[in-house]
């Protein structure tokens, strides 16, 4: 039986046994078939461009400045700066305000320096503020010695008065939570 190769467009023959397994008229034009085939939507792997690892969502997105070697980006990272209308500098982090990093939705990203981002979780992981903020969503006014207790915890940080003041800010209007 005689076939056309689809790479080269040569004409060959194949055996009837190897009719329906050969497609091509040689290994290097069969090896070229296999590449194109196998590639991006070819792939029957391919889901997009977008793959989840390690709680992340990760986008195709070649050629962006902090795109990792195999062309990848954050998806939050993507969306942060989509929502900024700016690039994102390395020394810029995403936070997520709801603590889940597959949440990508503009309004629960905020875009704050490396030792703000330190600060906040250090912050957070702090059981006497984590409990505070739960009661203040739940709608329980703060007591005065849960106000105390969270300025105590809050002495011993060694921020900068301009850059305590821009957390707070952040805080107060993210959180509605009053220091």
């Amino acid at each position: 039986m005689d076939k056309i190769c689809p790479i080269c467009k040569k004409t060959f023959h194949v055996k009837p046994s190897r009719n329906k397994k050969q497609h091509c008229c040689s290994i290097s034009c069969g090896r070229i078939m296999r590449s194109e085939r196998w590639k991006k939507e070819g792939n029957p792997r391919w889901k997009g461009g977008v793959y989840l690892c390690g709680g992340r969502f990760w986008v195709k997105k070649e050629g962006h400045p902090r795109a990792n070697i195999r062309g990848y980006i954050s998806r939050s990272l993507l969306v942060a700066e989509r929502k900024e209308g700016r690039n994102i500098n390395k020394k810029e982090v995403i936070h997520h305000i709801n603590g889940n990093p597959s949440d990508d939705r503009p309004e629960n990203l905020m875009v704050i320096t490396q030792s703000e981002h330190a600060f906040l979780h250090g912050v957070l992981l702090n059981p006497q503020v984590r409990e505070s903020c739960r009661l203040r969503q739940l709608g329980v006014p703060l007591s005065n010695s849960h106000k105390q207790k969270i300025s105590q915890a809050l002495k011993g940080k060694s921020f900068s008065v301009s850059h305590k003041d821009k957390l707070k800010k952040a805080w107060k209007k993210r959180h509605e939570f009053s220091f």
